[in-house]
């Protein structure tokens, strides 16, 4: 959920930032995500599937006890 909150307030930064007119005084809700001024925005993330699925293992591998792995030298004997 961390992930999808983060979605949330960056694309309220960048409407509010890009288009100050239109988007000034977003709140972040839910459903939709981002309200204000009779007007509802709802966040999707654009990452590419197999991106978001390994991202998505990735948290849960730490999660449950996993460490990320340490560099590693391969010495090679000549």
């Amino acid at each position: 959920m961390v992930q999808k909150r983060f979605d949330e307030y960056f694309a309220k930064v960048v409407l509010e930032y890009c288009f100050p007119e239109r988007y000034h005084d977003l709140k972040v809700k839910d459903k939709p995500d981002l309200q204000g001024d009779g007007l509802g925005v709802e966040v999707k993330n654009c990452m590419p599937k197999e991106v978001a699925e390994a991202f998505n293992l990735w948290n849960k591998a730490l999660k449950y006890g996993g460490k990320p792995p340490k560099k590693q030298t391969i010495n090679e004997k000549f």
